[in-house]
């Protein structure tokens, strides 16, 4: 029993390590790129429209937030690619038939490692954007700010919950 016990455990880790994957595939490979070729990154990017709509960022806490939003990408790119390395190494194992449990679970346990760092940071960027706001605009952004993240990262194929039957 133990051992389908662990191979369970082992069949869900590859599960949700294969979505993360894809999540990871959709943000160099399509997000990534979109944004790439988009003239108006940056400065017109959504968060960007956000802060300045929503919350009623001026001038120069616009100015700051790019400032932040430059040094924040320089922090997240090399984690980012920590987590693709990883998983890439893990998904070498495919083909490997003499592959052990204890191995695979190693490697998985590698990419949780480096995506715990991944989401740590994440958050870490939204605090240290909290601060730029005034008393008023953290009022609202506490009350938006989980939108505009599970927007980011959370939204179904299907829609969010309210708009599924």
């Amino acid at each position: 029993m133990q051992g389908s016990s662990r191979n369970k455990t082992l069949l869900f880790i590859l599960v949700i390590s294969l979505l993360a994957n894809v999540v990871m595939l959709a943000y160099f490979g399509w997000i990534r790129e979109s944004n790439h070729h988009n003239p108006h990154n940056g400065p017109g990017s959504p968060m960007a429209a956000f802060l300045q709509q929503e919350l009623g960022f001026t001038a120069q806490q616009m100015e700051a937030y790019n400032k932040l939003r430059q040094q924040n990408r320089q922090k997240m790119k090399p984690l980012f690619e920590d987590v693709r390395l990883a998983k890439v190494h893990f998904y070498d194992f495919l083909n490997d038939e003499q592959i052990n449990d204890s191995l695979l679970d190693a490697a998985a346990s590698q990419i949780g490692e480096k995506q715990k760092v991944l989401d740590l940071q994440t958050l870490k960027n939204f605090r240290q954007l909290r601060t730029l706001c005034t008393e008023e605009q953290k009022k609202k952004y506490d009350s938006l700010i989980t939108g505009v993240i599970s927007n980011m990262w959370f939204t179904p194929r299907n829609g969010p919950p309210e708009k599924r039957k």
